[in-house]
């Protein structure tokens, strides 16, 4: 799993070689830059919250990517 910070630093591109069975991670909803960013390499979005259960209570948008089959 590649989990990004505040900082909002993509993961490396060797992530997904890292990880063959797929990546989770989140990023808070007003970044919508961050947002391009892992929808342009093949991240799914696919859940949101209010933010009330991260540290931040900042809302926020789980994404995921799997590898093709």
């Amino acid at each position: 799993m590649c989990i990004c910070g505040p900082s909002a630093r993509p993961c490396p591109p060797s992530a997904k070689e890292r990880s063959p069975g797929g990546l989770s991670l989140w990023t808070f909803q007003v970044n919508k830059p961050a947002h391009r960013f892992y929808e342009r390499h093949g991240f799914t979005a696919v859940e949101s919250t209010d933010g009330s259960g991260n540290e931040e209570r900042e809302p926020d948008v789980r994404y995921v990517w799997r590898p093709p089959r």
